[in-house]
């Protein structure tokens, strides 16, 4: 949900999550459900978890019952929500994982009325599309912030493996030179 989509039941659980003193971020994206992020401090988390056990938040779809406590532990995750009519998706994220910092910087304000400001990272394209020219084999692809992030989760996991293996056969070369 882009903030100009919000209706009066986005701007109403927007105005709960302030009043109850959460930092917090919105994703924007095409889907129909708004996207937040709390802060991964744990008394924010805990803040969020009590403000939706209040309000009557309930997990979208079948499953088992919606336990606030582990929201409330900051344990990474996401919930997708129904808060009073309102697809909310909560995204927790881990103080080391650096998610956070990258929304938090990457966040445009955005005053959605008067007295009322949210954080919201654009779902913008963080590469330029462009047409290939003759000199060039392929155009450059449009990658959102979601994809981006996966991409570089990707390349965390290759790069942990590979100085693993290394350290493995630095290992193995000290025991083979010990004999």
């Amino acid at each position: 949900m882009r903030v100009d989509d919000f209706d009066a039941d986005v701007l109403t659980l927007v105005r709960r999550l302030r009043s109850a003193g959460v930092q917090f971020v919105v994703l924007e994206d095409e889907d129909d459900g708004l996207t937040v992020v709390p802060g991964p401090a744990r008394r924010n988390v805990e803040r969020a978890a009590r403000l939706l056990e209040r309000s009557g938040a309930r997990l979208s779809g079948p499953g088992p019952k919606l336990d606030f406590g582990e929201i409330g532990r900051g344990r990474p995750g996401r919930w997708p929500l129904d808060v009073g009519g309102v697809a909310l998706d909560l995204m927790v994220v881990g103080l080391d994982d650096g998610r956070w910092t990258t929304y938090f910087d990457e966040a445009v304000p955005f005053e959605i009325e008067a007295g009322l400001k949210v954080l919201a990272v654009p779902d913008r394209p963080i590469i330029s599309v462009r047409r290939a020219d003759a000199r060039e084999a392929m155009p450059e692809l449009a990658l959102t912030q979601r994809e981006r992030d996966d991409l570089r989760r990707r390349r965390r996991r290759e790069t942990l493996r590979s100085e693993r293996r290394a350290a493995r056969r630095a290992s193995i070369r000290r025991l083979a030179g010990r004999r």
